[in-house]
């Protein structure tokens, strides 16, 4: 197996509270052969589906109903894993602020 073909097993978390958002994320990794995406609507489930799978990456809303992104960020930490997985936040925000607060906070 090759590294392109590895890379493509990669278990990756995508959370938002958009269903378009979700399947329009999925259809774009499907297309490009990533085979392990696993979509969550609702941020609480999705805090228990990573405690649950080793994802090797994770693409998180930062505007959710329930727990924000950066609420999911934190209990992320909480979890403890030795080496957590990268966070891509996904955002329509350009306030830098917003911006340095999802660094910091572990994206």
């Amino acid at each position: 197996m090759n590294q392109l073909q590895t890379l493509r097993q990669a278990k990756i978390l995508i959370v938002d509270d958009e269903s378009m958002n979700l399947a329009v994320l999925e259809d774009l990794l499907e297309t490009n052969g990533y085979i392990n995406a696993s979509c969550e609507i609702d941020p609480i489930r999705a805090i228990e589906l990573y405690k649950q799978e080793n994802f090797d990456l994770v693409l998180l809303d930062l505007n959710m109903p329930g727990k924000t992104g950066f609420e999911v960020m934190e209990a992320f930490s909480a979890h403890g894993l030795p080496v957590p997985p990268p966070i891509l936040v996904l955002t329509a925000s350009v306030d830098n602020t917003i911006r340095i607060k999802a660094l910091t906070s572990g994206a």
